[in-house]
């Protein structure tokens, strides 16, 4: 190892580790779940964000969901919600995220 001091040796070694390190950091990814239906009503203009990333709607809000139509109104704050439930049989916060973000 002509011309290689034991510091650059060591300054090689933690850069290949670092590159190995964020190689597998990488190499990871997350699942994306498919994208949510788009349901009459349940659109950017009917509803704001809030600064804590949930959801309220500006007006009364008709939405058409899968199992009929419902009513939201001003004042209802909806969030991401635990795996598995939903607000109305419709994930209303995770549809907007979708759409609004």
């Amino acid at each position: 190892m002509k011309g290689i001091t034991p510091m650059k040796v060591k300054d090689v070694l933690l850069l290949a580790s670092l590159a190995l390190a964020a190689g597998v950091g990488g190499a990871q990814t997350v699942e994306a779940r498919p994208p949510l239906p788009r349901l009459p009503g349940l659109s950017c203009d009917n509803f704001k964000q809030n600064p804590d990333g949930s959801w309220t709607p500006t007006r009364i809000v008709t939405i058409v969901g899968p199992n009929g139509p419902f009513t939201v109104e001003p004042g209802q704050i909806f969030r991401i919600q635990i795996e598995g439930t939903t607000n109305y049989n419709v994930k209303i916060a995770e549809t907007l995220d979708d759409q609004c973000r």
